[in-house]
């Protein structure tokens, strides 16, 4: 599959965005002790297997979840997107869905990821702007039956043609699982 343009700059900011993620955002998303998590990022992964993970399936890291409750811990696959502080006007999502060179699906068709966290962060600061957590599975339904208004754009950097879906959209079709509430 087509790949967007790699960026060592964005690498940085999404590595130490998804880092702060794990202290800050996920013991949220999960309403748990931040002890009870653990994670399985990119950094543990061999190349074939982050070339599989991300790059075929979409997936950014692994959160695992032992509840007292069961025997085993349970395992949610995760994307994650966070995007400089400069674009939460915006208050979308936005998903590739087409690469034009070499003309391939994007990410809209290939995420096997089970939620996706999404939103805005300062990296001067450290600190996360408004985030939302899709439910993927219920996110892609709901596009395949055309519940939810789509827009459509392109980027001319990396060549993808995207899809656009505002936050209060998702809200209102009961995708977002969690939200910090931060505007």
């Amino acid at each position: 599959m087509g790949r967007t343009p790699y960026s060592l700059e964005q690498q940085v900011v999404t590595d130490e965005a998804s880092a702060e993620a794990r202290v800050r955002l996920y013991p949220q998303i999960f309403a748990v002790p931040p002890g009870r998590l653990t994670f399985d990022t990119q950094v543990a992964w061999t190349e074939d297997e982050r070339q599989h993970l991300d790059g075929q399936c979409g997936i950014d890291l692994f959160v695992r979840d032992h509840p007292d409750i069961l025997r085993a811990p349970v395992t949610f696959a995760v994307q994650e997107r966070f995007r400089d502080m400069d674009y939460a006007a915006f208050r979308d999502i936005t998903v590739t869905e087409w690469n034009r060179v070499p003309d391939v699906p994007g990410e809209l068709h290939k995420i096997k990821a089970w939620v996706f966290v999404y939103g805005y962060y300062d990296r001067e600061t450290r600190a996360f702007g408004e985030v939302v957590c899709i439910n993927i599975p219920a996110l892609m339904l709901s596009v395949v039956r055309g519940e939810l208004p789509l827009s459509r754009g392109f980027n001319r950097r990396s060549g993808q043609d995207f899809l656009t879906v505002p936050f209060d959209d998702l809200t209102e079709h009961g995708l977002v699982v969690w939200t910090n509430g931060t505007r």
